[in-house]
């Protein structure tokens, strides 16, 4: 009797300890499920956050993101990297479907509280949360394709932007747009201010070249790859890649921004590959780091864990090609075709708005156009060293006609600040207008004082920049089906929306949507 009441006793024990573990994994569990309800509330409630600060601030990412941080704090999540982490990430502006579009994420992880889950786990448990948020705006009277200064739309070729030979692209207030793979050598550069490098397929930087962003972010929705001895420098902005980024003796130096991949990070090259100033780095991938000397560069912040973290979502920016009336010409004289001469002794020119054939200038001469709309249905030639001033004036390049200045001529040329044609269309702001549909040519070979200003569309056209000298771009836009730009020529480019061709209509709407 005494033995079997013992062993009652040890099972009824047994029982008892089994009977606390489930009832302690049963507290613990609601307190968990509890902690994360209230996590999921404070990301959706931070996204929401950066989202009303993203608008009411001017678009500013840096003062969207602390605004949340600060709400995150508020609501008991510090962001002391021990108990909880908070990353609030903001990626814009794209174009989607004529709107313009920024999409805000928040990570929120921290330690759960337990009680009884401690006698049989030592590890501390964590959970994370996730909130996205899509932020759209409905652009009326904006310019095309908002907030891009340099736009290819062919995305048939292989590489729709190219600049080779030295030539080199400065864009301030402006991004630059590329809807196929993009490949920059020889020691080009490219700096953008105030707007993103857009790539929609892969990047290929080698041979010493070197991207710039000023509060922009380098996006590429394929792979990444970085070979021989080139740098990316990012003031402010971000480094996202949806596909593997291979590193292999190229400097990135971060300037406070971060570095995202959707697949494999590869770090490859020794002491020559260096990541610097970066305030975070995720790989959804692997981390890959084939040689052992590569530097681990303190001034770093490394998401822990390095690598196997959930994709940051890189929303497709590909935009809509608007379209745009036909300008009206039908009240316009006709003067066919124009071609400067010599036989009066003047070495000067002068033209009035209208229809023509062609225009041609040359021999050293040159051309003053009068203010107003030029309907060219066949070529417009600048050669021989020709100038031509063109100030408030819009020219539609009809019919497949080509646009061409060699020789080292200067064309100083500003679009119309308002002008409208016969039907009612407003044209205020655009430059160039290449008539879809035909394969045409415009190529810039200025002198060292053309300046441009107004917005050049030529959606299907083959736009080349060359000669070694620097047009001035002033308060422009160039979108082309594909850009070149070659010949140890600087393309410098201002971008201002306000000042270009404004392609929408109505009030702008903003709509706030959860992705998930």
């Amino acid at each position: 009797m005494i033995k079997g009441k013992g062993q009652s006793i040890v099972i009824f024990a047994l029982v008892l300890v089994g009977l606390m573990g489930f009832v302690g994994f049963a507290v613990d569990g609601g307190m968990a499920l509890t902690e994360k309800s209230q996590s999921q509330a404070v990301s959706d409630a931070i996204s929401l956050t950066a989202a009303q600060t993203l608008i009411s601030n001017g678009f500013s990412n840096n003062v969207a993101i602390n605004a949340a941080l600060n709400q995150a704090s508020n609501e008991g999540f510090n962001n002391d990297g021990v108990d909880n982490s908070v990353d609030v990430v903001i990626t814009g502006p794209f174009t989607e479907n004529n709107a313009t579009v920024y999409y805000i994420n928040s990570n929120i992880t921290s330690k759960v509280s337990t009680t009884f889950a401690q006698l049989f786990i030592q590890q501390s448990l964590q959970q994370s949360t996730h909130s996205q948020l899509r932020v759209q705006i409905l652009t009326g009277n904006g310019p095309l394709f908002d907030g891009y200064g340099i736009v290819a739309l062919d995305g048939g070729v292989n590489y729709p932007i190219s600049n080779t030979g030295g030539a080199d692209i400065y864009t301030g207030g402006g991004g630059i747009y590329n809807p196929n793979n993009f490949k920059t050598s020889g020691g080009t550069e490219i700096h953008t201010e105030g707007g993103p490098i857009y790539i929609e397929s892969d990047l290929d930087l080698s041979g010493g070249a070197k991207l710039y962003t000023d509060g922009g972010d380098i996006i590429t929705q394929q792979s990444c790859k970085l070979t021989g001895g080139s740098e990316i420098h990012l003031a402010g902005g971000n480094l996202y890649s949806n596909g593997d980024l291979t590193n292999h003796s190229v400097a990135i130096y971060g300037g406070g921004g971060k570095l995202f991949t959707n697949g494999d990070l590869i770090l490859q090259g020794g002491e020559a590959t260096k990541i610097l100033e970066m305030t975070y780095i995720q790989a959804s991938g692997d981390f890959k780091i084939p040689y052992q000397t590569f530097p681990v560069n303190t001034c770093v912040t490394w998401v822990t864990p390095l690598s196997g973290m959930p994709p940051v979502t890189i929303p497709s920016s590909t935009p809509s090609i608007p379209t745009l009336p036909e300008p009206d010409c039908s009240d316009l004289p006709y003067y066919g075709d124009f071609s400067g001469t010599t036989w009066d002794g003047d070495d000067k020119d002068y033209i009035q708005p209208g229809n023509y054939d062609s225009i041609t200038e040359g021999s050293g001469r040159t051309l003053y156009m009068a203010p107003g709309l030029y309907c060219v249905s066949g070529d417009f030639k600048i050669t021989g060293g020709a100038d031509v001033t063109a100030n408030e004036v819009f020219v539609y390049m009809s019919h497949g006609g080509d646009f061409t200045i060699t020789g080292g001529g200067d064309l100083v040329h500003s679009a119309p600040t308002s002008l409208t044609d016969a039907s009612g269309n407003e044209w205020g702001g655009m430059a160039m207008f290449f008539e879809p549909g035909y394969n045409s040519k415009l190529s810039m070979e200025g002198g060292s004082n053309s300046n441009y200003s107004g917005t050049f569309y030529a959606p299907e056209t083959t736009c080349k920049i060359t000669g070694g000298v620097a047009p001035e771009l002033n308060n422009s836009q160039i979108i082309c089906g594909t850009i070149t730009v070659t010949g140890g020529t600087t393309l410098g480019m201002v971008y201002d929306g306000d000042l270009l061709y404004q392609g929408g209509n109505g009030t702008p709407i903003i709509t706030l949507e959860f992705v998930d």
